[in-house]
């Protein structure tokens, strides 16, 4: 049994895995310095991580992310964040729900995990929005999440040209 944290990296097409390291800091064994720069990510039909990285290789999580739906509660804090227009090509709106009013703060990551964007914001019961330039970003997939009091919550945000 593998601890949570793991991950995996094949380089056969996906018909052996390999442990490679734990996050954060993907180390493949023996690499005294985090290994490759992720190239492409995307969430698998078995809900795991897959990351294709510059050096042929493909790395997954081992146990599938939780990733909440735009506008459903992530978790028990009740928690829920969702964005339009998704896809953009300019700005975007983020809507932070919250059972209660609190303060929030978004953090928007590209496929390597770089942050892009932070704002920070009020949850409220009723839904506060707050828009984000994403003009300059690059075309792809990122990820938004909202922490606030105990809770978190996410988005998938893709930006088109």
């Amino acid at each position: 049994m593998l601890n949570r944290g793991h991950l995996f990296e094949t380089t056969d097409g996906g018909d052996t895995w390999q442990v490679v390291g734990r996050m954060p800091g993907i180390r493949s064994s023996g690499d005294p310095e985090p290994v490759s720069v992720a190239m492409d990510a995307e969430l698998g039909p078995d809900g795991r991580l897959y990351v294709a990285a510059n050096r042929g290789s493909v790395w997954r999580t081992v146990d599938p992310l939780v990733v909440a739906g735009e506008g459903a509660p992530s978790s028990a804090s009740g928690l829920s964040l969702s964005v339009s227009p998704n896809p953009s090509s300019g700005a975007v709106t983020f809507t932070l729900s919250s059972r209660e009013t609190q303060r929030a703060r978004v953090v928007v990551s590209d496929v390597t995990g770089r942050e892009v964007a932070a704002v920070e914001a009020w949850a409220t019961p009723e839904g506060a929005s707050v828009s984000v330039d994403a003009s300059s970003w690059a075309p792809g997939v990122y990820v938004a999440r909202m922490w606030a009091g105990d809770g978190s919550a996410s988005v998938r945000v893709t930006v088109a040209r």
